[in-house]
């Protein structure tokens, strides 16, 4: 379950057709309960928030400072309502405020 890692970009990928980087957070396991799921999202993401604004992608990542930085959250199965609702508010709140593009790709992998 990667959302329990907030401190850790989970990958950074350039994508060659769009010119676009992700930066992506990767949640395979089961959904736990409401507030603390929505907890860990937010902690993860307020992360990768804190990696863009410190400049620390630009320096980690120079190649790629001047290409549009988008996030990108990789589900491996399909998620409840909560945060579904709490990630079309995320995707609504990243583009207004940050100018920031956020893409929720659901898997619904077996098991």
């Amino acid at each position: 379950m990667a959302i329990e890692d907030p401190n850790v970009i989970d990958a950074v990928i350039h994508d060659s057709e769009t010119d676009c980087v992700s930066l992506v957070a990767i949640h395979a396991g089961e959904w736990c309960e409401k507030n603390h799921c929505i907890d860990l999202l937010k902690s993860k993401l307020d992360n990768y928030l804190e990696f863009l604004s410190s400049g620390k992608f630009s320096k980690l990542y120079s190649q790629y400072s001047h290409k549009e930085v988008r996030i990108q959250l990789e589900l491996g199965k399909k998620p409840p309502l909560f945060i579904s609702n709490f990630l079309d508010a995320l995707k609504s709140e990243l583009k207004e405020e940050y100018k920031i593009n956020f893409i929720v790709n659901v898997h619904d992998l077996p098991g």
